[in-house]
């Protein structure tokens, strides 16, 4: 039932229906003629060898990634996780810079607060 509906989604180009224009028409007998072109001309010739890979349970699958490309992948992985832990780990160290420098400077306020006035004095 969902794979008809899927189907019915697809091919609704094609469905009778008042609000199908004519463009709508061009337009999907172009992409199927694109499909067929790409499915069809492989430049394989009839009977020439196909390598097809499968998994372990038998279903066709893609080829497996080279040993330049599993390095590569590693690499933006690896990277991508260093810089998933240090970004919070740096923004937890800003704010609690930045808290600890609001409690220093307020701190020096309220001791130039007790200070400050003293300093207007002369002493003789």
């Amino acid at each position: 039932m969902g794979r008809n509906r899927h189907l019915r989604k697809r091919l609704w180009r094609l469905r009778s229906n008042p609000l199908r224009r004519h463009d709508d028409v061009v337009e999907a007998w172009i992409v199927l003629v694109v499909w067929a072109v790409v499915l069809v001309d492989t430049g394989q010739k009839a009977g020439s060898e196909v390598v097809l890979w499968v998994d372990s349970a038998g279903d066709f699958t893609t080829e497996p990634v080279s040993s330049e490309e599993a390095t590569l992948e590693s690499a933006v992985l690896g990277l991508t996780a260093a810089l998933a832990f240090a970004g919070p780990a740096f923004g937890t160290g800003a704010v609690a810079r930045y808290r600890l420098d609001r409690r220093r400077i307020d701190s020096w306020g309220a001791e130039w607060n007790l200070v400050g006035p003293s300093w207007g004095r002369r002493t003789s």
